[in-house]
């Protein structure tokens, strides 16, 4: 899935192949950038005081949901019972109230997130054990008490307006914080 900066990228460069270019390239062009590079592009936020006060608020749900999420899966392993994985950790966090605040694509992209961190740190552990690996391994962190986490909006949830992306948040988030879409300026 497209994250909000790589839909940004992809958005800019086609308006400019556009203008220069026919259309053939372009499909090339964008084809060959997508499979072949890895675009970054880093872009201070441009927002309202309100859309920024929203957006602190969405990363620090986002950092409560990681650290939710952690601690389930943390105890999953030492309990040594069942370890869970993305699938039926879903089911046990989804009634958080984190959860459920946040866009339902953004949690979900946070808890597989997570799931992607734990499942390293397992295969490290396994490579350990059968003595291929013999660097010291640390369990994932936890996030800070006052920090924040990511939040990774899907191609869904992005509309490109102008000059502006507008993101689209959940109904529990717009009926607690009074806030429907995210302007940010680009």
């Amino acid at each position: 899935m497209f994250s909000l900066l790589l839909v940004d990228i992809l958005y800019l460069l086609c308006s400019y192949v556009n203008s220069y270019h026919n259309p053939p390239q372009i499909l090339i062009f964008m084809y060959s950038i997508i499979l072949h590079m890895h675009l970054v592009q880093k872009n201070h936020v441009r927002a309202g005081k309100r859309d920024y006060k929203a957006l602190k608020i969405l990363s620090k749900l986002s950092k409560n949901l990681y650290i939710i999420t952690l601690c389930t899966l943390l105890g999953s392993v030492m309990s040594l019972v069942t370890i869970f994985y993305y699938s039926s950790v879903y089911h046990l966090v989804k009634d958080n109230e984190n959860y459920q605040l946040l866009p339902s694509q953004v949690a979900q992209q946070t808890l597989k997130i997570v799931d992607r961190t734990f499942k390293s740190f397992l295969c490290l552990l396994r490579e350990r054990k059968k003595r291929n690996y013999k660097k010291s391994i640390g369990m994932p962190r936890y996030l800070s008490k006052n920090g924040h986490f990511i939040c990774v909006f899907t191609k869904d949830m992005i509309k490109i307006e102008d000059d502006k992306v507008r993101l689209s948040m959940g109904w529990n988030f717009t009926k607690k914080y009074d806030v429907r879409y995210l302007l940010i300026w680009v």
